[in-house]
């Protein structure tokens, strides 16, 4: 019974979840356990570099840093043949930032040091304390992971992002219309959604952010109305978004518009 009041208790409110990695959303995902209409935007595909130069430059001289951090799953099916085509050995410990990536490592028989559940602040400080003070390389797409990198910076590491390939973002032409609730899980989210074609549209709708970071820069693209999950965490935002809903259910406005 309690499973069926929760399929339910988002059923007819439609809500889009800005995406800007591959693989699958977990906040997706239990919004619609929920029972809410779950939009993902945009599609996200990803290219290889132009050039392997910088990549290159970097895999030769690993024994400089004290720890490789792979972002994704896609950082690690580039970044791993690659040192193995340059014949260059990797020694040092491995963090994989979430399962994904874990998970690519393991197809290509490599073993992290450690797996984080997620890219969250309390996780990063529970899983990397131990690398304070110390030279890591970072791997992600070309557009970085600036928050991810600047919370590493905050746990006291000095640390090289690394581009090992780049994301394309993909609308569908038609712009979703009727949506209740926008879902911004970090600042690049923010910018790809609200600088499209699609954000004159989406500015004016309802959002829930997650983390400081997001929230400001989806006020910073022009965003009206939105709110701040309280942790920095997948199961907070979600929690965030059903008490944003839930509460105004019945009422012509929601609550931040009071």
């Amino acid at each position: 019974m309690k499973e069926d009041r929760q399929r339910a208790e988002l059923a007819g409110y439609r809500v889009l979840v800005g995406r800007t990695r591959l693989g699958a959303s977990s906040i997706a995902s239990q919004l619609r356990s929920y029972g809410a209409e779950v939009l993902e935007a945009p599609e996200v595909t990803v290219e290889e570099l132009p050039d392997w130069m910088e990549l290159d430059q970097v895999l030769r001289k690993t024994d400089r840093y004290q720890a490789m951090i792979f972002a994704c799953a896609a950082s690690v099916d580039v970044v791993i043949p690659r040192l193995r085509e340059l014949g260059s050995e990797c020694s040092m410990p491995i963090v994989a930032i979430g399962e994904q990536a874990d998970g690519a490592l393991h197809r290509l028989g490599v073993e992290a040091e450690v797996v984080t559940k997620g890219a969250c602040r309390q996780e990063l400080r529970a899983c990397l304390s131990h690398l304070t003070d110390t030279d890591s390389l970072l791997f992600s797409s070309a557009d970085g992971r600036p928050q991810l990198k600047q919370d590493l910076h905050t746990l006291g590491m000095r640390v090289r992002a690394v581009a090992a390939y780049r994301y394309l973002y993909h609308f569908v032409e038609r712009i979703p219309c009727d949506l209740d609730l926008v879902i911004i899980p970090g600042s690049s989210a923010a910018s790809v959604l609200l600088k499209s074609e699609w954000g004159p549209v989406l500015r004016g709708v309802p959002m829930v952010a997650m983390g400081e970071s997001s929230a400001r820069g989806a006020r910073l693209y022009g965003a009206e109305m939105v709110v701040q999950a309280e942790q920095d965490t997948v199961d907070s935002i979600v929690t965030c978004a059903v008490e944003q809903l839930t509460r105004c259910k019945g009422m012509e406005e929601f609550a931040w518009k009071r």
